[in-house]
């Protein structure tokens, strides 16, 4: 499947030390011996100096060998094969996942649906393991890997300085996908951003929810959620 590419600002910085632990690792061994180096703080690719790329499988080895566990435990994720800074969780943001979680959790057929918080979803076709706030997928059988995004019937990120982001290149990412439905839980408008329909890198379809106005998703009608809710 072809893709589109979108442009990826925020390449993830690490330390000296977290480098060396990585190589310590393993998180570079064979088959994943990538030709790189650490240049002021960035994993580059060996002679061109350009931000190195990963593969899906090398950056779930990565996480599996440890490379990102504490006390390197930098807020990561994948997307179009390049390691990126996620956003710093601040109180609203919190508050904000939390009251998502438990509407969720009092309007989903738990035998149907799983809810998952912040942790990942695959998308191989474009080497990205990206970390919504919020998915509801499809309960089947366990796998030892992160649900697909076909699997994916609700997605909702939380955004306050992400929002630029979360409403370019993430939401680029999830229409390409086929997430058949994405909400940006906007905390500087104190509204819910609605995005539908997508076809290509877009979203036909959106609208805007505020206060007391209540959206329902498409995975579940009559699941009402009033933006009001999530700020409080």
């Amino acid at each position: 499947m072809s893709t589109a590419t979108f442009p990826v600002t925020n390449t993830a910085t690490v330390s000296l030390d977290h480098y060396e632990r990585m190589v310590e690792c393993g998180a570079f061994d064979p088959p994943y011996n990538l030709p790189v180096e650490l240049i002021r703080g960035k994993i580059v690719e060996k002679g061109t100096g350009a931000p190195a790329k990963f593969t899906l499988d090398h950056y779930e080895h990565m996480v599996a060998v440890g490379a990102f566990d504490p006390p390197y435990n930098i807020p990561v994720e994948l997307l179009q094969g390049e390691l990126v800074m996620t956003s710093p969780i601040g109180e609203p943001h919190s508050r904000a996942v939390i009251a998502l979680t438990e509407w969720s959790y009092e309007v989903v057929d738990r035998k149907h649906f799983i809810v998952r918080v912040q942790v990942p979803i695959r998308i191989p076709f474009m080497q990205s393991e990206p970390e919504p706030d919020l998915v509801w997928v499809l309960r089947k059988a366990q796998s030892e890997k992160p649900p697909l995004a076909e699997e994916v019937h609700l997605l909702i990120e939380v955004a306050e300085s992400s929002l630029a982001y979360d409403r370019d290149v993430k939401l680029s990412m999830y229409a390409q996908a086929g997430i058949s439905e994405y909400w940006i839980v906007n905390l500087i408008d104190e509204q819910v951003e609605v995005y539908r329909s997508p076809s290509g890198g877009a979203y036909r379809e959106r609208s805007v929810y505020h206060g007391d106005e209540t959206v329902e998703p498409l995975a579940l009608p009559g699941a009402a959620l009033a933006p009001s809710r999530l700020f409080a």
